[in-house]
């Protein structure tokens, strides 16, 4: 049996973002007006993790949000102790903790580094101030070059920044200097996502003008270009790392490995069957985080086209054996009429046993992905 990952939500923020539709709260929400939530919190999660402990082995730890940084070193260091108690962890895990760079300084990055994180990825998002501000972000560029030298002289050798375009306003030449530059902080691993317009979130209820299409096109041309450049390897649609500094965790999603969440709104995967723990913090924390409240278990087409799509995320593919052994000896075929027309039109390539996107692919993955799910 493969090592398990763990994710693990803090669903706390300093201010919510204008775009995002994630299960977090910011400060001027009543929740946070209990002083002591942070803290009810963590217990509850430590007694959840050990109430579902079974020594399993666990390779991989993400905590995600929200602003994990939200949390101190020593809540942390508690979390990754109940973690250690529970579980086989290997002591070569990856232990990776989303940051915000206006929530650290210099005594909590060497704090976390102590706790046991050994990978941090912060969410940059720009490094133009004006962009900064239209996205509802309130760290400026420079907290965020801060915060990477920090981390590195915290003794982190494994820092990532998640970047973002097609932002309102945006060209692509500001995205190109953005990105050259967020590659000579010391950085090991690049996320650069498309800006999404969600409902229920600010930007998303009243749109702003976004960039047109062959803008956008030219910002996903540049992010490759320079990453390649700087040495990067792309291995995901959105992802890229210099060798051996991909997220080890995310691997295992799109992969669709086994893992295990923890938290508010987080989900679990195990043997094809999904679970939901309550979405309010409120209700997770009455229900003592010990009774999911949705379950998900795929029929078995459905549950074949997702993990297509999720390996198609990949560089790498999907590997037809592997699909096989899983699925069936004849389980592929019941994608030929969708993936024949991607395959001749030169989106998707067979090679050395693998099914995966050409570059041409990456372009139009979202339309690919859409007519596997809906086989």
């Amino acid at each position: 049996m493969k090592p398990l990952g763990l994710y693990i939500h803090i669903p706390f923020c300093r201010r919510k973002c204008a775009y995002c539709d994630f299960v977090s709260v910011g400060e001027n929400s009543p929740i946070l007006g209990d002083s002591d939530i942070r803290a009810r919190y963590v217990e509850t999660l430590i007694r959840e993790i050990l109430g579902k402990a079974d020594c399993q082995d666990v390779d991989t730890v993400f905590f995600g949000g929200g602003t994990p940084t939200m949390l101190s070193p020593h809540q942390i260091a508690r979390i990754l102790g109940a973690v250690r108690s529970g579980f086989r962890l290997s002591p070569f895990a990856e232990i990776t903790m989303e940051a915000n760079p206006d929530t650290v300084n210099s005594e909590t990055l060497f704090g976390y580094r102590d706790a046991g994180v050994n990978r941090i990825s912060f969410g940059v998002q720009s490094l133009n101030d004006r962009l900064l501000a239209g996205l509802g972000r309130i760290h400026s560029a420079e907290q965020a070059r801060r915060a990477v030298v920090m981390a590195r002289e915290a003794g982190f050798d494994n820092i990532g920044v998640d970047m973002m375009f097609g932002l309102p306003g945006q060209t692509p030449a500001e995205w190109r200097s953005e990105i050259r530059e967020a590659l000579t902080l010391g950085v090991t691993h690049l996320s650069a996502y498309e800006l999404t317009l969600e409902k229920g979130t600010p930007l998303g209820d009243n749109p702003p003008p976004l960039p047109v299409e062959d803008e956008v096109v030219a910002m996903w041309e540049a992010v490759g270009e320079e990453t390649a450049r700087a040495g990067f390897d792309r291995y995901e649609v959105s992802n890229y790392s210099l060798p051996g500094h991909e997220c080890r965790h995310n691997l295992k999603y799109w992969r669709d490995e086994d893992f295990l969440g923890f938290g508010a709104a987080a989900w679990s995967s195990l043997g094809g069957v999904r679970t939901g723990n309550n979405r309010s913090i409120e209700g997770y924390l009455a229900d003592d985080g010990f009774s999911p409240v949705e379950t998900d278990q795929p029929e078995a087409r459905k549950k074949m086209a997702e993990t297509l799509m999720l390996n198609l995320r990949m560089v790498e593919g999907c590997r037809e054996a592997d699909f096989l052994a899983r699925y069936g000896e004849h389980s592929l075929e019941a994608f030929s009429e969708i993936l024949t027309p991607h395959l001749a039109g030169g989106r998707l390539e067979r090679d050395g046993g693998r099914l995966r996107l050409t570059p041409a692919g990456f372009m139009l993955a979202n339309e690919i992905w859409a007519d596997i799910l809906a086989v």
